[in-house]
């Protein structure tokens, strides 16, 4: 999606017609990495993933930021009809690889099934083997945390940044985690007493991430969008 703004810039004879473009793209996805394996929530925690953003050089009045994040919220398919609506869930934005350098964004929101598209699914055989959950059958759906009135327009600034999704004092609702076949050194998770790099215990093994997509939105002055 490309949004047009006119823009004029005065040269020494004539006026240069530029327009702001802002465009929206994906920033990540998890099913392009790795494939759904497990269910999980943890109570007062955080668990983080360090993404990676290029998008070469921006001039004054240009930049880019993470205008949404969605993540895979579960639920047991026999608890689905009884679910209440209650559970919050928080997703942070920090703008560095590290969460003790940047104070993060914050979008909690609760979890309404009305307000999502949910889809039945069966977790694979080994999912109580690698990860946490007992419930083969689950109820999914992509939930959307919107957090284009939090990061200002001016921008983000480092070329690698944190998602985080945050539990409340219950762990609930679950959320759907990936394959053990991903980075634990741009893994991060905070227990209760703070965030922890997962490389520095778990060494050369590979974690399991949440699973996210993300949207970036750019904005720069061009010739023509």
């Amino acid at each position: 999606m490309r949004l047009l703004i006119p823009f004029m810039l005065l040269g020494c004879s004539e006026y240069n017609v530029k327009q702001l473009c802002v465009d929206k793209s994906n920033g990540f996805d998890i099913e392009e990495v790795s494939v759904l394996q497990d269910a999980a929530g943890y109570a007062f925690t955080r668990d983080a993933v360090i993404m990676d953003f290029d998008g070469g050089s921006f001039a004054a009045d240009e930049g880019w930021r993470v205008i949404s994040v969605e993540v895979m919220a579960m639920i047991p398919t026999w608890y689905f009809d009884m679910y209440d609506d209650s559970d919050l869930l928080s997703i942070e934005v920090y703008d560095a690889a590290d969460p003790y350098e940047a104070t993060p964004w914050v979008v909690t929101q609760r979890i309404t099934k009305s307000d999502w598209e949910w889809r039945a699914i069966i977790l694979p055989d080994d999912a109580a083997v690698a990860g946490q959950t007992l419930d083969f059958e689950q109820t999914r759906a992509w939930v959307r945390f919107d957090f284009s009135e939090e990061i200002p327009e001016s921008g983000m600034t480092s070329n690698q940044y944190l998602v985080s999704v945050a539990w409340n004092s219950y762990g609930t609702p679950a959320v759907g985690y990936s394959n053990f076949n991903l980075a634990c050194d741009k893994n991060w998770t905070d227990s209760g007493s703070g965030f922890i790099l997962n490389s520095t215990t778990a060494g050369a093994q590979e974690c399991s991430w949440p699973m996210l997509r993300l949207e970036i939105e750019t904005r720069r002055y061009e010739d023509d969008c």
